[in-house]
């Protein structure tokens, strides 16, 4: 791969003419994809430089300018290179990433946001003193378009901190709430008030920061999934790590309305939280993208959570499916790091939404019918099955490793489709969603939905919604001090 990043100059400084401009698009998209891995960024970087971005956006046409607006948002994620894009000597850095933010390609402004967003990050001293990035900023986190506006809230919250040591939000951590006015109707009230604990949302495989915890009355009655998804497959493509571009509304009761309801709902009732929900890169299948280990995947989110400051006041998490195994490999994890002990320390609730506490039943039908090598599943499949001994150690352990905090843990009682020839089946059983933890501060309740739809409350009303309040409610003590 790197030898083929060396080739990448010279096929650059081809003659851009029209037989030309498809080759420098797909040189293009090879930079963006190889930008992506972050152990070639740098060495990547060294060979192209932000001169022949330049070029290509100049000379590609909107599919370069696409591919180029994704190799800056890649650049930006690694400190080192965030830094020299904003001191460009060449003067093609921060001026190509700002002509670039206000194209009129929709994907081209959604990849741009990511770049701003990672630079609040990594380059904060640097980007808050670059001329026309506060136009920028306050016409996106006007956007209709989810991803820039997520994006933008993500970076105006990073570069708002005070302190140097205050909260960054790295690529996949998402501040749902507080946030400051914009044109949707956040009131400067709710975005002014002090935190005093935190709500972390974490979504399953091939889940959205979004998507996942999104409900449309109109989907009550749950269509079959291509693989296993809850996204269409134009949709699946896209990094979880990117959020979905679909728009939801807020609702004030939710019913017959689209919401995603830890955004539109939870802020009212809980006015002084602050509300996080987390984006990580995780497939079924190969043939879609891949996935890393459990273990290097929680390690990775744990770091970015500690960024955005979790750990400094107490916690609930709210996961579904493998999103629970992740943040019990987190807690798990800061018990044996004194840097991260914090966040174990401050952990007060985890709701579980059908998280396969000793595996998932799906790994069974693919073991059965032979479907292993069709399937090329990734790490987080292999990992899912019923026979995993690090699951079941995980589980048996994590009275020992957290016995303060308290769990509430819903199962699945309908059966999810897959594929084209409607094979249905509860994906998680009662057993594997039952974590069988002991005491009053652990309950499991099934609920009548399946594997998708578990989580998504239909309203304010659904029973779902009222135990996980409810439990937020007990969980932080703060039914206690409201009498």
């Amino acid at each position: 791969m790197v030898e083929h990043a060396s080739l990448l100059p010279s096929l650059l400084a081809a003659t851009p003419s029209p037989g030309n401009v498809r080759l420098l698009q797909q040189v293009a998209r090879a930079i963006a994809n190889l930008s992506a891995h972050p152990t070639l960024a740098a060495e990547l970087f060294h060979e192209v430089g932000y001169g022949r971005l330049c070029t290509m956006v100049e000379t590609g046409g909107v599919l370069a300018r696409r591919q180029a607006a994704r190799t800056l948002a890649n650049f930006s994620a690694n400190d080192v290179l965030a830094c020299q894009l904003l001191s460009d000597a060449e003067g093609c850095g921060w001026p190509l990433l700002l002509s670039l933010a206000t194209a009129d390609d929709a994907e081209v402004q959604r990849q741009a946001s990511r770049a701003v967003a990672n630079l609040a990050v990594n380059a904060s001293s640097r980007l808050r003193s670059q001329p026309g990035l506060d136009a920028v900023l306050n016409r996106w986190v006007n956007s209709d378009d989810t991803v820039v506006y997520s994006h933008a809230v993500r970076a105006k919250a990073s570069l708002t901190s005070t302190v140097i040591q205050g909260p960054k939000y790295a690529e996949g951590i998402y501040l749902l709430y507080p946030v400051e006015p914009t044109g949707r109707g956040v009131s400067s009230r709710a975005a002014s008030l002090p935190v005093d604990f935190d709500i972390v949302f974490v979504h399953g495989v091939t889940g959205h920061p979004f998507q996942t915890w999104t409900i449309d009355s109109r989907a009550e009655t749950a269509e079959p999934l291509t693989a296993g998804t809850e996204a269409p497959i134009d949709q699946q493509l896209r990094p979880a790590s990117e959020p979905a571009a679909a728009q939801t509304v807020p609702s004030a009761d939710g019913a017959g309305q689209q919401a995603c309801w830890p955004r539109d709902w939870l802020p009212s009732r809980f006015p002084r939280a602050r509300i996080l929900s987390v984006g990580y890169d995780v497939s079924w299948s190969k043939w879609f993208g891949q996935a890393l280990p459990l273990e290097q995947q929680s390690t990775e989110l744990i770091k970015k959570l500690r960024l955005a400051g979790v750990g400094t006041r107490p916690v609930v998490f709210v996961a579904h499916s493998f999103g629970g195994l992740l943040v019990k490999e987190m807690l798990a994890f800061a018990a044996l790091n004194d840097d991260f002990k914090p966040i174990l320390q401050n952990a007060r609730g985890i709701v579980f939404f059908s998280t396969p506490h000793r595996g998932a039943e799906i790994m069974k039908f693919v073991e059965t019918y032979k479907l292993d090598v069709m399937l090329r599943g990734t790490s987080a499949v292999d990992e899912l099955k019923p026979d995993s001994e690090h699951l079941h150690v995980l589980n048996d352990n994590f009275a020992k490793i957290a016995p303060q905090v308290a769990t509430l843990s819903f199962g699945e009682n309908d059966k999810t489709c897959i594929g084209s020839n409607y094979t249905c089946f509860q994906l998680v059983s009662d057993e594997s969603a039952n974590p069988a933890f002991a005491g009053p501060l652990h309950q499991f309740v099934k609920l009548d939905f399946n594997h998708r739809m578990v989580c998504k409350p239909l309203s304010k009303s659904a029973l779902q919604y009222r135990m996980v309040c409810d439990f937020i409610d007990r969980s932080l003590g703060l039914s206690k001090r409201k009498r």
